[in-house]
């Protein structure tokens, strides 16, 4: 008998297979683009996914709370809560990148139990699940052996993501790294935890841009915190770490990027 993880498993899965079917008929097709309040872009994809979405697990789990991009937040004081991005990457999405995802997550009392990230052009479908390793299309998952901070890759989305503070304190970080790149969006977190890149710091995050990775980083032996090195939630402020390990994450955090002021004696 499968367990309730597993069931969600499954309806998570049903949810980026309707993703996929949606977000692959508009690729690189005409489509109408509306810019939102906070200047970024969404598009009826966006909505048509999250619509599916939010209708299938109401139906099959009434007391869910859903946490999404497009939509009011449902339920929030729920034991179990799914957050949802439909497309993150909608500006890779509507420039013809393929480097978009559909991204799911459940959280059981604030706690990332699941993730499921969706890569419809590239068919990766990446699995993280309490108790059990993540996985790529069936295939366990591994982070990158590399413990040296010199021979590792820094990545994020975009050097605009951060306050000048910030971003002066992330180059300070790339100048110690084998070498940085930007531009993969939420496909960074998935490719950190198939082990062929070592760090992921962001900041001005959306709970929906990070919550849905977090089981998929642990699962593969990853570690994912903000920037002070604490836990990720729905309180978080949206700047992130995420390492290939340990050895790895906590001088980045202490030595690079948390303020004298935020640092523990």
């Amino acid at each position: 008998m499968k367990n309730d993880l597993q069931i969600y498993l499954d309806i998570a899965n049903q949810i980026a297979d309707k993703a996929k079917e949606i977000s692959m008929a508009y690729f690189r097709n005409d489509f109408s683009v509306s810019i939102k309040d906070d200047f970024t872009p969404v598009t009826l994809i966006d909505q048509k996914i999250e619509s599916f979405a939010r209708k299938l697990i109401q139906s099959k789990f009434p007391d869910c709370g859903i946490i999404g991009e497009e939509e009011d937040n449902f339920q929030v004081g729920s034991d179990d809560i799914w957050v949802i991005d439909p497309i993150d990457g909608t500006k890779a999405f509507v420039s013809g990148i393929p480097m978009f995802t559909t991204m799911i997550g459940v959280l059981r009392s604030g706690i990332p139990v699941l993730s499921v990230v969706d890569n419809p052009v590239m068919d990766e479908r990446w699995i993280g699940i309490e108790n059990e390793p993540s996985r790529l299309n069936g295939i366990n998952l591994s982070t990158s052996s590399e413990t040296d901070l010199t021979k590792s890759s820094l990545h994020a989305t975009s050097p605009q993501m951060f306050s000048k503070d910030e971003y002066l304190r992330w180059m300070e970080l790339a100048k110690n790294v084998a070498f940085h790149h930007y531009g993969s969006e939420s496909y960074s977190y998935c490719l950190l935890a198939g082990g062929y890149l070592e760090l992921v710091v962001e900041a001005d995050l959306k709970i929906c841009d990070f919550l849905p990775v977090i089981k998929l980083i642990q699962g593969s032996g990853g570690v994912i915190t903000d920037w002070e090195g604490k836990s990720l939630s729905v309180e978080s402020d949206g700047h992130v770490i995420a390492s290939s390990s340990r050895i790895l994450h906590d001088p980045v955090s202490y030595t690079h990027l948390t303020l004298p002021t935020n640092r523990e004696v």
